[in-house]
């Protein structure tokens, strides 16, 4: 089989300076065959032949060198060695799930060790996995572990385990293989498997671990699966090296709204997505493959200011009748990267650094960048699939990919912004983290919503009314499905709220169905919680769900007595997202959904066909508004077709709320999530716009009388280097009031300002070190409320204050 190595152009993102941040990243494309497995020696050899002939020539002097291995890289080793001897044989004949469960025999003393020392585990899977700890856990440490150290590299590799130790007799005689010989064992220390990814630093020394979130059926399913567990989105972790920060989104994690927008949260800026793809050619009634696959990293990548890069190493090879098949990629935010490449069967576009090659082909992987040859190449995959008895069966690529990277440099630092008195801040009651924090005026107090993480099984929206001095108490959950343990799919995420006379009416997203939808429900003056309904009208098409993947959503009160929703929508056959909006009256069904640019809202196509000319180039981030006329604003974040992200606007030409062409309202430099806010008939737009030394500014434009004022910067006390993010205008008094995330003294403050002053006020009192993100406000009265995320006593949670404008701020 030929290898195949792809090397990028070097990669600048942000701009070039005596102290950016440069590494090479490398991807890996790694085939796992059974010849591979026969023994420890043959994994390790097998493992070091790809690093000397398709790495180690290719390590760069004076950078930092990061290597991604695959999701599931000793998947194929659970068959390792003598006790694997059957399991091997059967493999093929009888599939994958029999041939692993052969293992019970010869792995029959450890399941016994295993099954008295966790007596509740109720899945055969999830005790093999744990009976075959020291045999993948001694792969990870050993053979990767080394192989850093021996090259100096940062690497990265997946496999799945539950947490362990090195275990000394008599424990370790039991669990050691006999193949080993003498010596310690790796002992299981509790009883969960996850899906995990095993970060080492260049020593050989395990730096951390991140576990999967959301797992596919065969790896949740108790009974004939792998029985694993995954983690809530509240115990994701970003990493520092000396490069960047580092965070991971394994296989399904990088689809997922809440993953994504939580990473960006956190300031993630390289994210390893380890892959075992299970299909790169055969669509069946689904969407092409490699299109499907780029509405996950890539399109994260493109959608969130902080991310930047994505690395993603491939599982390739049949396992039984398992087939994991894909390109290894470097994925990069737009415009950045080689505009000429794609992913097989595409047209290209901005956006990927390096892009690996398919099968065994020995064309370049950009000579696959027609749509006109899905059909061919679908061909070729069915050919592949185990069973197929043609000659090109389990005919998949080993290879890697790299590309030089250069991030700006970590900022210098400013003094941190003085607190100038009022009220202390005071913490919103709960047991267990508290996310994305929502506020709306209700007469003289406040509603409050926000994601709460009290339940360990599932994250919830949870609803609060403030008290007559402003506080808030523990909330109530605003929906609750059953919860399913192991998976937490029944997640929901993004709440937003719209206060309409006494009512209060709260939408948010749920992935109960396997999809993102987005839902909404009302709450009456005393508390009573309406049923939610559907507001997205994606629908199962061909009896298949599709993996919605609805995101941002925005509900107002219109001048007519409507209630408004407006969201990023993601449906099949579509690869990008769109924004639609849909309209009802109290107690009427939701409208059905149309779009903000104006563009058709359905088509037919074929899954081989290439995409509709009328797809969106990737709209976000959602904002609307409506001004004392009834005319309403809708913006979004849109790239242009450059791959550049900025900030476009349309408004209503009439009362059904047809829209003018979108115009583009941002500059030609990289701007992110706008925000709207209106007093009588001026609109107010902001939105974060990226700097030429790699930081975040915050911009604003009023439209008047027809016309937009020029883009200024909302604070230039700020340093170009700095980064504010997440703002949130309001009209106080006719005066525009903003409150917004700063970075400026290295750790995350929440600060205020009106319009035309010099400088901010910060909003918390957190100690340094501690991080204040994500912030939202109302005014209520002569007062403004904002409440944000904070983690200064572990798990962020919700903090809240109350600012008086009339007495200036203190």
């Amino acid at each position: 089989m030929r290898n195949i190595l792809i090397l990028a152009s070097l990669l600048w993102i942000g701009a070039a300076g005596a102290t950016d941040r440069e590494f090479r990243v490398f991807a890996v494309a790694y085939k796992h065959e059974l010849s591979r497995v026969s023994d420890y020696a043959s994994f390790d050899a097998a493992i070091r032949e790809l690093f000397v002939a398709q790495i180690a020539p290719r390590l760069r002097r004076g950078v930092p060198n990061l290597v991604t291995f695959p999701e599931n890289q000793t998947l194929m080793a659970y068959l390792l060695g003598a006790r694997g001897s059957l399991s091997r044989e059967l493999l093929e004949p009888d599939g994958a799930i029999p041939g692993i469960a052969s293992l019970a025999a010869p792995y029959a003393p450890q399941l016994g060790y295993y099954a008295a020392k966790f007596p509740g585990v109720d899945s055969p899977g999830q005790l093999l996995q744990l009976a075959l700890t020291d045999t993948l856990a001694r792969l990870i440490m050993e053979t990767f572990g080394e192989l850093a150290a021996e090259y100096a590299v940062y690497l990265t590799v997946s496999s799945n385990l539950a947490a362990f130790e090195l275990a000394t007799e008599p424990a370790a005689e039991l669990l050691r293989d006999p193949e080993v010989g003498e010596g310690p064992a790796y002992e299981a220390t509790a009883p969960e498997v996850f899906n995990r990814n095993f970060l080492f630093g260049p020593t050989g020394r395990l730096l951390t671990i991140q576990d999967k979130a959301y797992l596919v059926p065969i790896e949740r399913e108790r009974a004939a699966g792998l029985g694993l567990t995954g983690i809530a989105v509240d115990q994701l972790r970003v990493f520092d090296l000396p490069f960047a920060r580092i965070a991971t989104v394994i296989s399904k994690d990088a689809w997922m709204v809440d993953v994504n927008d939580r990473l960006d949260q956190l300031d993630a800026e390289l994210l390893i997505q380890s892959e075992a793809f299970s299909s790169w050619g055969v669509s069946g009634d689904d969407l092409w493959p490699p299109d499907k696959f780029q509405r996950g990293g890539w399109w994260m990548l493109q959608k969130h200011p902080a991310l930047a890069v994505n690395a993603t190493p491939m599982l390739t090879g049949n396992f039984g009748d398992l087939t994991f098949d894909g390109q290894a990629l470097i994925a990069v935010s737009g415009p950045a990267g080689d505009s000429e490449l794609c992913l097989m069967g595409q047209a290209p576009e901005p956006g990927w650094a390096a892009v690996g090659g398919w099968s065994n082909l020995s064309d370049a992987p950009s000579a696959l960048c027609d749509p006109g040859l899905r059909t061919q190449l679908a061909e070729r995959a069915r050919q592949m699939l185990p069973g197929s008895g043609d000659g090109l069966e389990n005919a998949y690529a080993q290879n890697v990919v790299f590309a030089d990277i250069r991030l700006p440099a970590s900022p210098a630092g400013q003094p941190r912004i003085p607190r100038r008195g009022g009220p202390a801040s005071w913490p919103v009651a709960g047991e267990g983290s508290q996310l994305q924090p929502r506020l709306a005026a209700a007469g003289s107090g406040a509603w409050l919503s926000w994601i709460d993480f009290r339940d360990p099984a599932r994250q919830l929206v949870f609803v609060s009314q403030s008290d007559t001095a402003g506080r808030f108490d523990t909330g109530r959950a605003l929906a609750a499905p059953a919860a399913r343990a192991f998976d937490h799919f029944d997640n929901q995420w993004a709440p937003a709220l719209a206060p309409q006379g006494e009512r209060l009416h709260v939408g948010w997203l749920s992935f109960a169905t396997e999809n993102w939808d987005l839902l909404s429900a009302q709450l009456d003056p005393a508390g009573a919680v309406s049923e939610p309904q559907r507001v997205d009208d994606a629908d199962h098409e061909a009896g298949t769900l599709r993996e919605r993947g609805h995101s941002s959503p925005v509900l107002l009160a219109g001048p007519d007595g409507d209630l408004l929703a407006v969201w990023s929508d993601l449906r099949w056959p579509y690869v990008k997202p769109q924004i639609r909006l849909a309209r009802t009256a109290t107690g009427t069904p939701w409208s059905p959904s149309w779009r903000a640019d104006g563009q058709p809202l359905n088509f037919e196509a074929r899954q081989l066909d290439a995409r509709d000319p009328h797809e969106s180039r990737g709209q976000a981030f959602p904002t609307a508004a409506f001004d004392s006329r009834g005319t309403l604003f809708v913006a979004w974040q849109e790239a242009d077709l450059q791959g550049q992200p900025g900030i476009y606007l349309v408004q209503s030409l009439d009362t059904v709320l047809r829209f003018s062409a979108p115009r583009r309202v941002s500059a030609d430099t990289a701007a992110y999530r706008p925000q709207l806010a209106v007093s009588g008939q001026q609109v107010h737009l902001l939105y974060e716009q990226r700097t030429g030394r790699g930081g975040m500014v915050l911009m604003h434009r009023r439209l008047a009388n027809g016309t937009w004022s020029a883009a200024r910067r909302l604070d230039p006390s700020a340093a170009l280097d700095s980064v504010q993010r997440h703002a949130r205008p309001l009209i106080a008094n006719n005066e525009l009031i903003v409150v917004f995330e700063d970075q400026r003294a290295a750790d995350a403050d929440v600060l205020w300002m009106r319009l035309g002053d010099a400088e901010p006020r910060r909003v918390d009192d957190g100690p340094a070190g501690s991080q204040a993100r994500v912030p939202t406000a109302t005014v209520v009265g002569s007062d403004l409320l904002v409440a944000w995320q904070d983690d200064r006593e572990g798990p962020e949670k919700l903090r809240t204050t109350r600012i008086s404008l009339a007495s200036g701020g203190n």
